[in-house]
């Protein structure tokens, strides 16, 4: 499932079960009540916010993003990119499965700014942990 525009405000909902959603733009702003979910019941599917053209990228409080592995599986992958300005106050969840499997990859990242004050759930019942990077890259002229 793809979203593509120069801007981009979202306030709905997208579903792609175990699949991929990708949402791409200069300009990304997910916001309200939008719910994101790829969780699938034998692993966790991806989810990829932003990429080299996007300048902006703001995640609000009240957006989930679900990429779990439900039975068995390792959780998904979520990332969410801005080249200048990345804000994050949304939930994160990419568990591993209830009887067996890992836990997901988290990659959040701003080139010059990135503000995380959100929740990201990497979990896994019966597996390890998964992985939240947080990345930054500030350049001096």
């Amino acid at each position: 499932l793809i979203l593509s525009a120069d801007t981009i405000t979202s306030t709905g909902s997208l579903r792609a079960p175990a699949g991929t959603v990708e949402v791409s733009g200069s300009q990304i702003s997910l916001l309200d009540n939008t719910a994101i979910n790829v969780s699938g019941p034998n692993g966790g599917g991806s989810v990829i916010i932003g990429n080299q053209d996007t300048s902006r990228t703001f995640i609000g409080p009240n957006v989930e993003i679900r990429a779990d592995a439900i039975a068995q599986g390792n959780g998904g992958r979520v990332i969410i990119s801005g080249n200048e300005i990345t804000g994050f106050y949304g939930t994160i969840r990419a568990r591993g499965g209830e009887i067996s499997g890992n836990g997901g990859y988290v990659e959040i990242s701003g080139q010059e700014y990135l503000t995380f004050r959100g929740n990201v759930d990497t979990s896994a019942m019966n597996g390890f942990a998964g992985t939240l990077l947080l990345f930054h890259r500030y350049h001096h002229c």
